[in-house]
């Protein structure tokens, strides 16, 4: 009698704590996330200048922003880094008079620069990574305004969910900039409100990403 009623009582122990587990789990998501909107907006509403700024002195918003984003893109469907990410090794092996020739690449607000950790396994590529913040030893923290590259230098820019900013026409002159003429690609997955104003008429699918 007295083992069954210690054995009850760890189970009921036991299995408290995994709901209690799960119930803390489920609020860190909930306040991850608004946390991410309410950075997310902040992002879109400032100047990519004020942003760098504000970043460089609290890097610690940076983490809180791509905490919230990440679990936003395990919701996803498909991810359009993966899909950036295809097309360059598909365009890459496609073109047979420059197998041998690396790619040059920009990554305009990397994040984690997954990007360039799925590119930089062969030698085929060379990826700059730029961010509000360094995450690591491959990204650049810059303004994505103003990055640290010469003119016509670059084969491929990419901007995947990154146009954020009041100046985002900055970025796109910056990346006319870095691209080489003529053969230069500008690669672009954005959500398309981004694009239209909100005269215009609402599909269903409006916010898919282009």
């Amino acid at each position: 009698s007295t083992t069954t009623t210690t054995t009850n009582t760890n189970i009921s122990i036991g299995s408290g704590k995994k709901r209690q587990s799960k119930l803390q789990q489920s609020f860190l998501s909930r306040l991850s996330g608004s946390r991410f909107r309410e950075l997310n907006e902040d992002l879109y509403t400032t100047t990519s200048k004020s942003a760098y700024q504000k970043y460089s002195k609290q890097p610690e918003l940076y983490e809180q922003y791509h905490e919230g984003f990440r679990c936003q893109v395990k919701e996803w469907p498909m991810n359009p880094v993966d899909i950036i990410a295809d097309w360059l090794l598909h365009n890459k092996r496609s073109k047979k008079d420059n197998k041998n020739d690396t790619v040059i690449v920009a990554d305009f607000g990397c994040g984690d620069a997954t990007l360039a950790k799925k590119l930089t396994n062969t030698n085929d590529f060379l990826v700059h990574s730029f961010d509000l913040v360094a995450s690591c030893d491959i990204v650049t923290a810059c303004d994505m305004a103003n990055v640290p590259l010469p003119n016509d230098s670059v084969d491929v820019a990419v901007f995947c969910l990154s146009l954020m900013g009041t100046n985002l026409a900055d970025f796109i002159r910056e990346a006319h900039r870095v691209l080489k003429p003529a053969t230069g690609i500008l690669k672009i997955a954005e959500v398309r409100s981004r694009f239209f104003s909100n005269n215009h008429n609402n599909n269903d699918d409006d916010d898919d990403e282009d």
